[in-house]
């Protein structure tokens, strides 16, 4: 029986090279791991105790499945495949939620973390994990004050609850901070960062939004960018977007305009930027599906589509205002 193969890959999770699992473990070479974050119709959170012979960290607690990526496999494919194979969950509707760059005492990973729900039965395999519970939030925290848990899991755990985000009034002063999922629940505005992306030819770079995400899934999107973290300025969060979701380094994005976006619980004080990129692109498939450069007078079209994302409709119409004037 031949090894598994893995991707071992760079800071940037660029592909390297393959390597077995065994290699990549021995040599400490970084590559790809898939989380899933399960709930119960409830909220609350599964946790599982890893068999006592499975390494690493054997009778350690972990929280939701953690799965290696296989070589040509993607992450959304390996968590199906674990949730599957570790807990019996077939089918389930997967959320990404954010991607981890990590080591720890016996991993050097890149986890892309994703989130589901399921109030069905649970069937673990006893050959990888030993005991499973559903806790609240509340429950999870005293847990982890007594119980050994997997670095990973921890940190998953810190990043899912308490990665913040600054909170801003209407006139974009910081007021204080909170999560992305507080925020969205009790309609708290904060930042994020846009940039339109054109080529020389003056086309507009669009693309179809991973069916896995929280907002607007499977719908047409006009720009990149995303939420501006605590701490961070618009451009360095421009920056870092452009460069995790489409492999776009080195751009120098052009300021355009502000704007305030405001639907129910959703606020968003939002800067955007343009810039002018003709290189190869590297899709981050959690959040991006497909992508292409299109005309103007084809992107025009597209937004006015019902399969078009309402904020990036909002974008592209504010600047074509702009640029008619």
């Amino acid at each position: 029986m031949s090894e598994e193969m893995v991707d071992v890959v760079d800071e940037n999770d660029k592909f390297v090279r393959k390597a077995t699992r065994k290699e990549a473990k021995e040599k400490f070479l970084k590559h790809r791991y898939s989380r899933v974050i399960v709930l119960n119709g409830e909220g609350r959170l599964l946790i599982q105790k890893r068999a006592k012979n499975k390494q690493p960290s054997p009778g350690y607690w972990d929280i939701g499945m953690t799965e290696t990526v296989k070589s040509g496999e993607s992450y959304e494919e390996a968590a199906q495949r674990g949730l599957r194979e570790e807990l019996g969950i077939s089918n389930a509707k997967i959320t990404f939620l954010f991607k981890l760059s990590y080591q720890s005492q016996h991993n050097n990973a890149v986890c892309s973390v994703y989130k589901c729900t399921h109030n069905g039965k649970i069937t673990p395999s006893p050959e990888e994990v030993e005991d499973a519970r559903f806790l609240t939030e509340t429950e999870f925290k005293q847990f982890l004050q007594k119980e050994p848990f997997t670095y990973g899991g921890k940190l998953t755990f810190e990043t899912y609850l308490f990665k913040p985000i600054d909170i801003v009034d209407d006139n974009d002063k910081v007021i204080g901070k909170a999560t992305w999922q507080e925020a969205r629940e009790k309609g708290l505005a904060f930042r994020a960062a846009n940039v339109l992306v054109f080529n020389q030819k003056g086309e507009l770079f669009v693309h179809r939004r991973s069916r896995n995400l929280p907002t607007f899934p499977g719908m047409w999107d006009f720009k990149l960018g995303g939420i501006v973290d605590a701490g961070e300025s618009y451009e360095e969060a421009a920056l870092r977007e452009l460069n995790e979701e489409a492999g776009i380094q080195n751009a120098k994005p052009e300021y355009l305009f502000s704007q305030k976006h405001r639907n129910g619980k959703h606020k968003v004080n939002r800067k955007v930027y343009r810039c002018i990129y003709n290189g190869k692109m590297k899709l981050q498939q959690e959040e991006i599906e497909e992508g292409k450069f299109v005309a103007i007078e084809e992107a025009k079209r597209m937004m006015n589509e019902k399969d078009a994302s309402p904020t990036g409709k909002s974008v592209l119409e504010e600047f074509f205002r702009r640029e008619e004037k």
